[in-house]
């Protein structure tokens, strides 16, 4: 079997769209996604009507995990686990979404489809004794980024929302640990403390609780890796000023408002102050 193939990028991730000829149903479209290191996690063949016909995911290392055959005539694989969803599709017939319910009749899970039929995000819902939602899981494929947002009963906070990073590990998305960015909100959704953490960077802002929403402090602090990735300088700031710069594991500078410096702290191997100069 011979394919001309053509390259495209769709929403980030890799696409190789190849047109078969000379067998089978006439027009039918693969399409294979990689992962951003270029390892293929699935081949999806639709017919000549765009409905898909079969669908091969692959693991890790790039073999073959699973191989799953649709009826062309049918919008839905016969799967059993397929009736435990009720679907919506567009004026063309293509799925939008697929929601599950649960057995007091709240949506328990919500599944989103893009154009090409691939799932692109995926909700959970959880709730407490009273079936009031409690918290949210919105796993998004696209920008490979999971929100979680817990929901208060309070007068401090309405709700909080983390932010985490999605990792492909050969077989599906799992959110890897690591908070990329946390948001506490108050009365009418308004934020009251955010606090990140990215690569080099950790930081939070603090807003006025009072609902005017506006900014009362800020902090960040920079860090510098060498090749390893090994932390070696770090340098702090609080509402834009200055106020700590430090060799990791070594010592730390304190500063004062106008720039000049208040103190300096020496560290041993177990991170105990050994000395302190002012």
């Amino acid at each position: 079997m011979k394919y001309s193939h053509k390259w495209r990028i769709y929403l980030g991730i890799g696409v190789i769209v190849g047109m078969t000829a000379g067998c089978g149903p006439a027009k039918n479209t693969e399409i294979v996604d990689y992962d951003s290191d270029g390892t293929i996690i699935s081949c999806a063949e639709y017919d000549e009507n765009g409905q898909m016909i079969k669908k091969t995911t692959y693991n890790w290392k790039g073999q073959i995990a699973d191989i799953q055959e649709y009826d062309s005539d049918e919008s839905e694989s016969s799967s059993e686990e397929d009736e435990d969803y009720t679907y919506e599709y567009d004026t063309a017939g293509k799925k939008k979404s697929a929601t599950k319910y649960g057995g007091n009749g709240l949506v328990q899970e919500l599944l989103e489809y893009g154009s090409e039929g691939n799932l692109i995000r995926k909700t959970t819902f959880e709730y407490d004794e009273n079936n009031k939602l409690s918290e949210t899981d919105e796993q998004d494929y696209i920008t490979k980024e999971a929100t979680v947002t817990w929901f208060y009963n309070d007068d401090e906070f309405v709700s909080r929302e983390e932010k985490i990073e999605l990792k492909w590990d050969g077989e599906e998305w799992r959110e890897s640990g690591d908070s990329e960015e946390n948001s506490y909100l108050g009365a009418d959704q308004q934020i009251c403390s955010k606090f990140w953490s990215k690569q080099n960077e950790t930081g939070s802002i603090f807003y006025d609780w009072s609902g005017s929403g506006e900014k009362t402090s800020e902090w960040l602090r920079k860090s510098e890796r060498d090749q390893a990735g090994k932390m070696m300088q770090e340098t702090e700031y609080e509402d834009g000023v200055l106020i700590r710069t430090g060799e990791f594991g070594l010592r730390s500078t304190y500063y004062n408002e106008d720039g000049s410096i208040n103190y300096i702290e020496e560290y041993n191997s177990d991170e105990d102050i050994i000395k302190t100069e002012k």
